[in-house]
This record gives C-alpha cells, structure tokens and sequence, in this order.
C-alpha cells in the first residue's frame, strides 16, 4: 500500500467495520468503505470507478468444516462487482451453484484470460 501511495494512487479498502479502523495520515489518497462481501446489499458502498482490484477478504468462521465455503462465497460477492472476473480452480460446489461464472483451472488460462480482458 505504501507503494501504490507514493505513487499517487488513491487506496480504497473495503472493511465490515469502519468504527474499528484506524486513520492514517494519508487520509485523502485512503478511502474506507464499508462492505461485507457476504452481505450483497453491502456492495453498493465500493467504488464503481476502480481500476484494479487486489483481492485479500479475511474469513473467520466458528469450525474448521466451514470455512472453505464461507471463503469462496466472499469470493461471489467480489467478482459480480467487477466488470470482468473469473474464477480460478473452484471448488465443484461453486461450479454448480453459479454455472455462469466464468472458470479458468491453470495458470495458463488465468494469464490468456488477464491479457484479454486488458486491452
């Protein structure tokens, strides 16, 4: 983040909690939001004007057994807010509960699909 600043960069993260972040000096080049990605009417509170996004949700659960599906259904909520997404190497449960999402399994296929969707 330090880099993407320097650099001029505006920052926006996403947080479930605005009362429990801590404000930095850079504050006019570091927006905070409020959003829980497993909350979809939450989403309307992230920026439509990004131009990329880097991806690192926290998931907590209460057991082990549950956390993959709460990680991957964060995943869902990120990607339908982006203009262009795909997921990589899914688990089959979230092949067949969102069939339109476009898979790509290699990392081959996430670079094609990187350049494609860049120019």
């Amino acid at each position: 983040m330090p880099l993407l600043l320097n650099e001029g960069h505006t920052v926006v993260c996403s947080v479930r909690d605005t009362s429990r972040t801590i404000k930095h000096n850079e504050d006019e080049f570091i927006e905070i939001v409020e959003a829980d990605f497993l909350k979809p009417d939450t989403l309307i509170n992230i920026p439509k004007d990004i131009d990329v996004a880097y991806y690192l949700i926290h998931s907590m659960s209460n057991s082990s057994t549950d956390f993959e599906p709460i990680h991957s259904y964060n995943d869902i909520g990120m990607l339908k807010t982006a203009d262009y997404c795909t997921l990589f190497n899914p688990p089959s449960s979230l092949v067949s509960e969102y069939p339109d999402m476009p898979i790509v399994s290699d990392y081959q296929q996430l670079h094609s699909f990187i350049q494609k969707t860049a120019s």
